[in-house]
């Protein structure tokens, strides 16, 4: 907390300067679909209307100042009582849309697979420490865009290689709940990254 000192006639604030570790970062937004429950603050719930797409999108990046191995990212579909609090939802979510690419296409490709095992059996695979990236216990399909599979339950993305410091890239997911969604339900979703330092 920095607390405003007075002089003669103006405020001045002191200036607070942070530093920290740079590291690997992962974020995820609801980028297109959704409205705010209350238009005026930014901070309340995003409401989703039943049989319409909603997006959401994933950024990564590579903040240190090492390069550091190929990275791995899992996401796995919302569905009634995930562990992560998603209640309320009529059906399992239905694929959409896929992309996945690096910011810089020297950096490499993002490739994309899918699975259609059971989510709760893909979650619990990502929660065993070490194989947060799904390489066992879970059965992964190449993804085509053109032929994205409805019944998806989970999506894996890798990098091509090692990433240069600096590097970062972005997964976009389009998404359709159809039926009569809970007023009193909710969807979370997180992801799950690996590094394979």
């Amino acid at each position: 907390i920095v607390t405003p000192g007075v002089s003669q006639d103006r405020t001045e604030y002191a200036t607070l300067v942070v530093s920290g570790v740079a590291s690997f970062s992962v974020n995820k937004a609801i980028t297109s679909g959704a409205v705010l429950d209350n238009p005026t603050d930014p901070t309340s719930d995003l409401i989703i209307t039943a049989g319409e797409p909603f997006t959401y999108s994933i950024h990564f990046a590579n903040a240190t100042t090492q390069p550091t191995a190929e990275a791995y990212f899992v996401d796995v579909l919302p569905f009634n009582g995930d562990g992560r609090g998603t209640t309320g939802l009529p059906s399992a979510l239905k694929l959409l849309g896929v992309t996945a690419e690096m910011d810089d296409a020297s950096w490499g490709a993002l490739s994309a697979e899918y699975t259609t095992d059971a989510a709760a059996s893909v979650l619990s695979a990502i929660q065993t420490t070490g194989n947060e990236h799904a390489a066992t216990g879970v059965n992964w399909t190449a993804l085509n865009a053109a032929t994205i599979p409805p019944n998806a339950t989970a999506l894996r993305f890798k990098t091509a290689g090692v990433l240069p410091a600096g590097s970062s890239g972005k997964i976009t997911v389009t998404v359709r709940a159809d039926g009569d969604i809970s007023s009193i339900g909710g969807i979370a979703n997180d992801v799950y990254a690996r590094t394979m330092d």
